[in-house]
């Protein structure tokens, strides 16, 4: 009798032991399913922002420290993010909305949290100067929150698109989808005076200075928002940000089902986190894979760069790439028969795969063929005969750029054809 328990127990044993062992590899099996090898961990579980990098030379200036980021960094809740006078970068946001970040501008996350289960996002975000473009989709669910705060007035919205500027303690609102919500703040107490709010509409702005505030202090005037003029319209900044909302909203709508395509509001969760995924995790991933494949790739010869030579551009990320180079002269009159002696202001731009363009002047390489003149910086010329033909009283040639693409090794080139005219002595001798 005790030889057929002992029996029975070591048989229970064994198969106890089969049975955990089997529920282990079952367990470890469903793992690997749920986290495939080319979907890297951090973007299935990536709930927070991350940072694009256009043009380089974006840090983030938490306290003392400062670091340079790089395309796909995470930033969080309290993170400061910095740009220099030459870069461009775009905050992505889990549910799809953008922040784009201008140069000479400094900004801290104050808020972000997205619940994936409601699609709700709370974003807050503090200008200290230089601007901002937002452009808060349609995703976003009714219970979401979108701030933007300056030292003198807080905009808030959902769904639309808007640029924040701020600088020499004024505010510019500038709206160009649907409408912002503005309060006045009171830089001294730092909250919303009268806690009142003002409407800003498409294509319209609010300027907002510590004068102004004092005054609404002070008595009952209330500001009034005004059409944006033809010239804010014709802002470089103001342009590029309008072009990219269209290619954004273009790509929305191929994503949106037919039957929610007029209310976004008739969306499934299914659907949104659908188009959740190909708007911000894919870009991230793919981002990711360019990054591990650098990393993992052998150097054959390491190389060291002089101390002279100028700092290339960041890698672009792969889902949006580089078509072709442009050179554009900054100048009212068209470039014919240019006068030498004449400083003219050149740009170099990016025409990009989704149909945006962005501005490589200071990260372009400048040359000029033929006897006209000379590059002084990354884009100023100053023309001037050479003199194989300054007695012939012009000469012909091209200003040249080129930009090279670090992610993928591609060099683009422009050139911008020019004819330079000898300057005419216009003083008269009485004598002659």
């Amino acid at each position: 009798m005790s030889l057929g328990i002992k029996t029975v127990s070591i048989l229970g044993v064994g198969l106890a032991i089969v049975a955990g062992g089997f529920w282990y590899w079952l367990t470890l099996s469903f793992k690997k399913l749920e986290l495939p090898p080319s979907v890297p961990v951090a973007t299935e579980k990536q709930l927070h922002a991350w940072i694009e990098i256009q043009t380089p030379h974006v840090f983030t200036a938490n306290d003392a420290n400062k670091k340079e980021l790089h395309n796909g960094d995470e930033i969080l809740k309290g993170d400061t993010i910095q740009s220099d006078a030459t870069s461009h970068a775009t905050l992505h946001f889990p549910d799809g909305s953008l922040v784009r970040v201008q140069p000479d501008t400094k900004i801290t996350l104050t808020e972000e949290t997205f619940n994936k289960d409601s699609g709700t996002l709370t974003m807050r975000l503090r200008l200290w100067t230089g601007r901002v473009w937002c452009k808060v989709v349609n995703l976003a669910t009714p219970n979401s929150l979108w701030e933007v705060k300056t030292s003198n007035a807080i905009a808030a919205v959902r769904g639309t698109a808007f640029g924040v500027e701020f600088k020499n303690g004024i505010s510019r609102v500038m709206v160009t989808e649907h409408k912002v919500s503005v309060g006045i703040i009171d830089p001294k107490t730092e909250r919303v005076l009268r806690e009142e709010v003002v409407i800003v509409t498409t294509n319209t702005f609010m300027s907002i200075g510590d004068q102004q505030v004092s005054a609404m202090a002070a008595s009952e005037k209330v500001l009034v928002p005004q059409p944006m003029t033809p010239t804010m319209l014709k802002e470089n900044w103001v342009q590029e940000s309008k072009k990219a909302d269209e290619q954004l909203d273009k790509k929305l709508q191929n994503l949106t089902p037919v039957e929610s395509k007029s209310n976004s509001n008739k969306l499934q969760k299914s659907d949104r986190d659908m188009i959740r995924k190909e708007m911000f995790l894919k870009p991230l991933e793919e981002i990711q894979q360019l990054r591990d494949k650098k990393v993992t790739e052998p150097v054959s010869e390491p190389t060291v760069a002089p101390s002279t030579e100028k700092v290339s551009p960041a890698p672009v990320a792969s889902s949006v790439q580089p078509k072709s180079l442009a050179i554009q002269a900054i100048t009212a009159v068209p470039l014919v028969g240019v006068i030498e002696g004449t400083p003219i202001s050149l740009t170099a731009t990016l025409s990009m795969s989704d149909g945006t363009k962005r501005n490589v002047t200071a990260s372009a390489e400048w040359s000029v063929d033929g006897p006209i003149g000379k590059i002084i910086k990354p884009g100023v010329f100053i023309p001037e005969l050479g003199n194989a033909v300054s007695e012939l009283g012009e000469g012909d040639g091209t200003i040249n750029a080129s930009w090279k693409n670090q992610a993928t090794g591609e060099i683009l080139h422009a050139k911008l054809p020019l004819k330079v005219q000898g300057k005419v002595d216009t003083d008269i001798n009485p004598g002659g």
